[in-house]
């Protein structure tokens, strides 16, 4: 599996499909005169995260998951959108970091194996390859869906 042909460019592609899905939510507002916050705040089932957590969610996944691969510092995300819009940007930043990352970045922790955290205390030792195809990519399309 080459994680740079493999994998990331349909992260990257699964994020500006969310961008869609933020263009089509925005649009609906708008046409029926909904805040802005109230599209932040629907939820498709009441114990699911509302809808900007779940944007969230994504974008952490693989804003956390590149840096892993990388072998770089987890980058801080603070939860802090209120806005369609500041959702936007959250995603944008994190298509701009798919889109700059070499391939030579990614290639240095092929075969490693991880700890990722679970929960407060626990971490789960994955290989790289466990990682990308078990927990980031299902969980990234779960949180899209």
């Amino acid at each position: 599996m080459n994680l740079y042909h493999d994998i990331l460019p349909g992260w990257a592609n699964s994020l500006r499909c969310l961008q869609s899905i933020l263009d089509k939510a925005e649009q609906f507002a708008t046409d029926r005169e909904i805040e802005s916050s109230v599209m932040m705040s629907l939820r498709l089932f009441p114990d699911m995260f509302p809808f900007a957590k779940q944007v969230q969610i994504a974008c952490d996944l693989v804003a956390r998951a590149t840096a892993r691969l990388c072998a770089e510092p987890l980058p801080e995300f603070p939860d802090t959108e209120t806005t369609l819009a500041q959702l936007r940007d959250r995603i944008d930043k994190v298509v701009e970091r798919c889109e700059s990352i070499e391939e030579q970045a990614l290639s240095a922790t092929t075969g490693e194996m991880l700890d990722i955290p679970f929960g407060r205390d626990a971490t789960q030792p994955m290989s790289v390859e466990q990682y990308v195809c078990r927990f980031v990519t299902p969980n990234l399309y779960f949180h899209l869906g």
